[in-house]
C-alpha cells in the first residue's frame, strides 16, 4: 500500500470514528452540527469506498468470472477448423466425430462432416449417408429434424440430380411439421424444383 493510502485510510477511519461519536450526540446538536456531521460522514463513506472498498470488490468479480481453476480444454471446434483449413480433410471429420459423441444433443457437427464430404471429398453418397445416419440416431426437436430433411432434399437435388428423392423428403416436412414455417419452405421448394423441371424439358 503506498503512503497516500495508508494517510487516506488513517484519515477516512479517524473521520468515520468521529462521525460515529457525533451521532452519539445527535439528539442535543443544532440542525447546523447535524448537518456537519452528516457530511463528514458521507464524505469519509465515499473515500473509504472509492479507494478499498470498490477496487477490493472489482477484483473479487474479475476473478471470479475471468480466473481459470482448472486448465480448459482445447476447443474441439477450433480443432476441427484448423485440420480443415490445413486441408486435413480426415482429420477434421475425425474431430467432428469426437464433438459429436461428447454432445449428442447439437447438429452441427454432422453438418460439417457432410459439408466435407460433399465439398471437399466430392462424396455426395458419404455426405448423404453422414445426415441420413444422424436423422435416424435419435429424436431430434422440430428444427434440427427439419434441417436434415432440407439438407437431404438439397444432396439428392443438387449433388445427385435426384428431383424424385428430394420432392421425398421436402414432402416428409410438410407430413411431419404441418402448419409450420417448415411445411411452408418445403412447399416454396418443391414449387422451385417442379419449375426448375418444366424449364429443363
Amino acid at each position: 500500500m503506498t503512503p497516500k493510502k495508508i494517510v487516506a485510510l488513517n484519515s477516512s477511519i479517524f473521520a468515520l470514528g468521529l462521525g460515529v461519536w457525533l451521532l452519539t450526540k445527535w439528539s442535543s446538536m443544532d440542525v447546523i452540527a447535524k448537518f456537519g456531521t452528516s457530511l463528514l460522514l458521507t464524505v469519509a463513506v465515499a473515500i473509504f469506498s472509492a479507494m478499498f472498498l470498490l477496487p477490493a470488490l472489482g477484483e473479487w468479480i474479475g476473478n471470479l468470472f475471468y480466473s481459470a481453476p482448472e486448465e480448459v480444454e482445447p476447443d474441439k471446434y477450433g480443432e476441427a477448423a484448423s485440420k480443415l483449413a490445413q486441408g486435413d480433410y480426415e482429420g477434421a471429420i475425425k474431430t467432428y466425430l469426437a464433438v459429436s459423441k461428447d454432445d449428442p444433443n447439437t447438429r452441427f457437427p454432422h453438418v460439417e462432416i457432410a459439408k466435407i464430404q460433399a465439398e471437399q471429398l466430392h462424396d455426395a453418397s458419404a455426405a448423404i449417408t453422414t445426415i441420413q445416419s444422424a436423422l435416424d440416431s435419435k429424436q431430434w426437436p422440430e428444427n434440427d429434424a427439419a434441417f436434415f430433411m432440407f439438407r437431404l432434399a438439397e444432396l439428392y437435388n443438387q449433388e445427385l440430380g435426384d428431383e424424385e428423392t428430394a420432392k421425398g423428403f421436402l414432402n416428409r416436412v410438410m407430413e411431419t411439421f404441418p402448419e409450420t414455417r417448415h411445411s411452408a419452405n418445403a412447399r416454396h421448394k418443391l414449387n422451385e424444383i417442379e419449375q426448375a423441371a418444366q424449364r429443363h424439358h
